[in-house]
């Protein structure tokens, strides 16, 4: 009977416990979550801005007539700019590690992602003299992140013109 009631003590007193832990940090655990949220939603509302103005930047470091110190300056930009958009990159992993079921998916159309995009660069395009062409099935619902998914095709898009010959033309094809 003494086993008995000691084993129920220490069962009344886990269960307590684990109810005291369990009110005691629900609000550390709101708290956490909102952070993560707001950290999340910062990361993906810098992204696309941070891209134009490095785009932007490199553009205008194709000017020959630059002045050596303006040069020096712009370089220096896109440098710390690669340097914001892998913190930025990394807030968003963690963000995603820490709770991969946060990130919102929904059905997004690509058409206004991909001529969002194609503006963005256009620039870009214009001065290597390449063209940038872009052909789409009716049906171009996919379920993703819209912001990932923009950041995914900024960075493809960039990579096919700057590393297509000055004058040839990159096709994206939806």
């Amino acid at each position: 009977s003494m086993l008995y009631s000691t084993t129920g003590i220490l069962i009344a007193a886990a269960v307590f416990s684990w109810l005291i832990t369990l009110i005691a940090l629900t609000p550390t655990r709101n708290a956490l979550d909102s952070q993560k949220r707001f950290v999340g939603n910062i990361a993906h509302e810098l992204r696309t801005p941070l891209s134009i103005i490095k785009t932007n930047t490199e553009v205008a470091l194709f000017d020959d007539d630059l002045d050596r110190s303006l040069r020096e300056t712009l370089e220096s930009n896109v440098e710390e700019l690669d340097r914001i958009s892998d913190i930025i990159n990394n807030l968003l992993s963690m963000n995603a590690l820490l709770r991969p079921e946060k990130i919102e998916l929904t059905t997004t159309d690509l058409g206004p992602i991909v001529s969002r995009v194609v503006i963005v660069l256009g620039e870009l395009a214009e001065h290597k003299s390449i063209r940038v062409e872009t052909s789409a099935l009716t049906s171009r619902m996919v379920r993703g992140n819209t912001a990932a998914l923009e950041q995914i095709l900024m960075n493809v898009v960039k990579n096919a013109i700057n590393y297509t010959p000055q004058g040839g033309k990159v096709l994206i094809s939806v």
